[in-house]
């Protein structure tokens, strides 16, 4: 049986994500169910023939039992803490993180006053002010924890990180105490690398190379956090499969021209990866690209190749000994972006297909510029089918995550993909530079000119009329409609694979387009995690803009739906007459009392006393469904006569 341990990786990895959807009682009805196709497999002389039934069924069972485990014996217990009120005693395991209410940090739990309660666990700090302590050293205060969601899935990835209950701090006190740990030397070489970009570089260049070098996108403007969200361009600055393939790239490229043989260059580089992966904090697209090239420096180093798909796999395994880490949004999209490059892109690259081979031999005579241009031209088209699988794979990811994904990203990802390889090698030769003023100067100037160059087209790229689709309720039956249709032609009608997904991505394409035009004609209400609000309907309402951050999330929503301002309620006076001249907007209302539009059907209202099928008040949205805390992410209302659909967003995942 070939490619044993893909089946087994992608066995596990699409088993924990089902779990970790429907809960704990479906997967362990789930457990049974797949012991006895386990068991058959190996009884049944037909199923055992097919290696892969018992392979894929004995690794979806490993799955059940890892997840049934760690969620009783990993989650709960620290469940159990979320809406109690203790004195523990804590540390902080990184740097502060601003956001809207205050700071956020990494903390671990040292000890609670609690019987039977968890020790040393971690979790988000939430302050109103920065703590004046520093890394790993004790502090004891009074803690308030809170979950961080019910399921892997609802947590938005929190779980995967181990961050299980967060929690506000109320009275604290340092200590004299300090936690040894080989990370504070760690914290140390990432502050310098701060301090660095910031020095000699400076601005959103200096941000971008911090966060090519470290993931690190605390110094991003508001600005610059939108436009990389809406050109689908933010895996730039998440340390992933890009940065480690440049950065042991380069020093291969290195060691090569210096004669050093591949079994004494790939341990070197093993150990490179290694640091750079500490230096970066292990994210799970650094953990998956690591273990590939591990795989792949390992083979060098016995001699033989590696196989991709099977690096995948072994990838993925080892992610998913973390059972709740596949619900990471990182994890999700850098398996699917690797197995669009691994498998779908080369069934339909035109570089060694027989068509191509046969135009090339019928061009021959034709001189050497007809030759060119058809390279180019080739180049530029396989550019653009590569892009298009990597977004027709992480499509359902998107859908269920965000609601959206970036048309205008298609177009610029292939050439992001050459000049990010150029931004991380540029800023890590800045990096090794860094310590002699000299050199840093000469090449902060080099880094900020790529840098430069790179997010002014993010920037332009964001400001495209309808740079983003939205994925309706109907959008989604599409994409599941065409994998199953994929799936069944995969099974019986593999010969008839290209062309069936061809058809099957067409036809995608043409309805995603039609509901998009179906939806556009629909009203909408957007809310920012900060509670500011636009109302389109056969008017335009802005409201509760008060901040920057606010003004910066609703302009951005604005320009990329094509809206005007009919209306301007409860703002802020400094960004209501931004939005009014931005948008040629002349009716500014100041009120504090409740505001209420009528959205084809529905209801919706603003303030203290509100009444609707919608209400918003205090940050907590209210429907026929319930009550939610707007600070877990935005919301868009996607309004049709009576009725009304709901796209959410996750802030923390986003930013």
């Amino acid at each position: 049986m070939k490619r044993i341990f893909a089946h087994i990786g992608f066995s596990v990895a699409v088993s924990l994500f089902i779990f970790n959807i429907f809960g704990i009682g479906f997967t362990q009805y789930a457990g049974i169910v797949l012991a006895t196709i386990f068991v058959a497999g190996l009884i049944l002389p037909d199923f055992r023939k097919k290696a892969a039934v018992p392979l894929c069924s004995g690794s979806a069972l490993f799955a059940c039992l890892l997840f049934v485990y760690c969620y009783y014996n990993v989650a709960l217990p620290q469940l159990s803490l979320g809406g109690r009120e203790a004195d523990a005693v804590f540390y902080i395991t990184g740097f502060a993180n601003k956001s809207n209410t205050g700071f956020v940090y990494n903390a671990c739990v040292q000890s609670v006053n609690i019987d039977s309660a968890p020790q040393n666990i971690k979790i988000k700090l939430y302050t109103n002010e920065q703590i004046p302590a520093a890394c790993y050293q004790l502090v004891e205060g009074k803690l308030k924890f809170f979950s961080s969601g019910s399921s892997g899935y609802s947590s938005y990835g929190m779980w995967g990180n181990g961050f299980f209950v967060n929690a506000k701090v109320g009275s604290y006190t340092r200590t004299d105490e300090f936690v040894p740990s080989v990370m504070t030397g760690v914290l140390s070489v990432r502050e310098y690398i701060m301090q660095a970009c910031g020095s000699y570089i400076g601005g959103d260049e200096g941000a971008l190379s911090l966060g090519v070098l470290l993931g690190d996108r605390s110094q991003f403007s508001d600005e610059l956090v939108t436009a990389f969200k809406m050109t689908g361009t933010m895996h730039l600055t998440a340390v992933s499969g890009l940065h480690l393939g440049a950065a042991t790239g380069f020093f291969a490229y290195i060691f090569r021209r210096l004669g050093v043989s591949k079994k004494v260059s790939s341990p070197i580089l093993i150990i490179i990866i290694l640091l750079y992966g500490l230096l970066s904090g292990f994210s799970k697209s650094v953990l998956r690209a690591g273990v590939m090239l591990f795989v792949v420096l390992a083979g060098e180093m016995a001699g033989k190749r590696a196989d991709s798909l099977n690096s995948l796999g072994i990838a993925m395994f080892v992610i998913c000994l973390n059972p709740f880490a596949v619900c990471d949004l990182s994890a999700l999209l850098t398996a699917l972006c690797v197995f669009a490059i691994i498998v779908v892109y080369p069934a339909f690259s035109l570089r060694y297909s027989r068509d191509t081979v046969l135009l090339r031999q019928r061009l021959k005579g034709h001189g050497t510029l007809s030759n060119n241009l058809l390279k180019i031209a080739f180049s530029v088209a396989d550019l653009l089918i590569l892009s298009v699988s990597i977004t027709v794979c992480t499509m359902p990811v998107m859908c269920l995550f965000f609601g959206y994904f970036s048309t205008v990203g298609i177009l610029i990802s292939p050439i992001i993909m050459f000049l990010g390889t150029a931004v991380v090698i540029a800023s890590m030769i800045f990096a090794i530079c860094s310590p002699f003023r000299i050199l840093a100067v000469l090449t902060a100037l080099f880094v900020r000119l790529i840098n430069s160059i790179v997010l002014n087209l993010i920037t332009s790229a964001a400001k495209l009329p309808f740079a983003t689709l939205n994925l309706t309720k109907e959008t989604a039956l599409a994409i599941g409609g065409v994998l199953i249709f994929l799936g069944i032609c995969t099974a019986f009608f593999p010969n008839r694979l290209k062309s069936s997904a061809l058809s099957a991505v067409a036809v995608l394409a043409v309805l995603i387009v039609t509901f998009n035009i179906s939806d556009s004609r629909a009203s909408h209400i957007y809310f920012t995690e900060n509670a500011a609000a636009v109302v389109s309907s056969k008017e335009v309402a802005v409201l509760n803009v008060r901040n920057r951050h606010d003004y910066i999330r609703v302009r951005a929503y604005l320009t990329s739906n094509r809206l005007g301002v009919d209306g301007i309620y409860n703002c802020d006076s400094e960004f209501a007459d931004l939005l009014a001249d931005e948008f040629n907007c002349h009716s500014i209302t100041h009120t504090k009392s409740a505001v209420a539009f009528e959205v084809d059907g529905i209801t919706f209202s603003s303030g203290s006393g509100a009444k609707g099928n919608i209400v918003l008040y205090n940050g907590v949205l209210t429907d026929s469904a319930g009550s939610t805390d707007l600070a877990d992410g935005e919301v868009i209302y996607s309004v049709k006569g009576d009725a009304y659909s709901v796209s959410r967003y996750s802030s923390s995942m986003l930013t």
